[in-house]
C-alpha cells in the first residue's frame, strides 16, 4: 500500500505577523464588482448513476440447448428428445459426493435426456446455475477423481471416460461464469459435442453476461 507522507509547513511567529501587519499599508477594501465572480456549481446535489445490474441467467429449453438434429448426427438417425426430467434427481455416471450434493440442491437448472425410443441407447444432461464455492468443491472432486482439464478462454473443462458395467461411460463438465453444464454418454466424442451445443445456445439467450 503506498504511503502518503504529511508534509508539515513551518510556523510563523506571531510576532513576525505583527510586525508586518503593522508596517504594511492597508489595502483599500474590494468593491462589489471585484469580488462577485461565476458561482462554482456544486456537484453535490447531482444524483450518481446506478450501478449496472447484472441481467439474471435464462436457461433454454432441451431442444433448444440440444436440436434434434444435431443429436441425431452425434448419436444415431434414430435419436429423440425423450423427456425433461427433474434437475435435482439428476443422476451422472460418476457418483462423487460434492457433484451429488451439488446436484441435489440446484434451484436455477434444467435436466434433459436424449435417446432411441424403445432402446438402450440414451444420454443426458444438466445445465445448471452453482455460486463460486460450489464450483471449486466439484472441481476438486474430478481432480481428484483424475479428470483432465483444459481452459479454453472463459470456459474450464474436465471429463473422464471409463469402462461401466456393460459399455463405456463418458462424462464431461464446462464451468463458465455461474454456469455449470454436465454430460453424461458412451463417448467423449458425443458428450463433449452436447456440452458444447449447450453453451452456444446458453451465450445466445444470455449475451450480457460473457459467459
Amino acid at each position: 500500500m503506498t504511503r502518503v507522507e504529511a508534509t508539515i509547513a513551518a510556523l510563523i511567529s506571531a510576532a513576525l505577523v505583527a510586525t508586518v501587519v503593522g508596517c504594511s499599508p492597508v489595502p483599500p477594501a474590494p468593491s462589489a464588482s471585484e469580488t462577485s465572480g461565476p458561482t462554482p456549481t456544486s456537484t453535490e446535489s447531482e444524483t450518481p448513476e446506478p450501478d449496472p445490474v447484472a441481467e439474471p441467467l435464462s436457461i433454454p429449453d432441451c431442444e433448444t440447448l440440444l436440436p434434434v438434429a444435431l443429436a441425431k448426427s452425434a448419436f444415431g438417425d434414430s435419436t429423440e428428445f425423450l423427456d425433461e426430467t427433474v434437475p435435482t434427481e439428476y443422476y451422472p455416471w460418476y457418483q462423487l459426493p460434492p457433484v451429488i450434493t451439488a446436484i441435489s440442491a440446484v434451484t436455477l437448472a434444467r435436466s434433459c435426456w436424449f435417446g432411441i425410443p424403445n432402446s438402450d441407447g440414451a444420454f443426458s444432461f444438466l445445465v445448471a446455475e452453482i455460486d463460486p464455492a460450489t464450483q471449486a468443491s466439484i472441481e476438486a472432486a474430478l481432480d481428484a477423481e483424475g479428470f483432465t482439464s483444459v481452459a479454453m478462454g472463459t470456459v474450464t473443462a474436465r471429463e473422464a471416460e471409463r469402462e461401466g458395467d456393460f459399455s463405456l461411460e463418458a462424462e464431461t463438465h464446462l464451468f463458465t461464469g455461474t454456469v455449470w453444464i454436465l454430460v453424461d454418454d458412451g463417448t467423449l466424442s458425443v458428450s463433449g459435442i452436447v456440452a458444447g451445443s449447450a453453451l452456444d445456445a446458453l451465450r445466445t439467450a444470455n449475451p450480457t453476461l460473457g459467459l
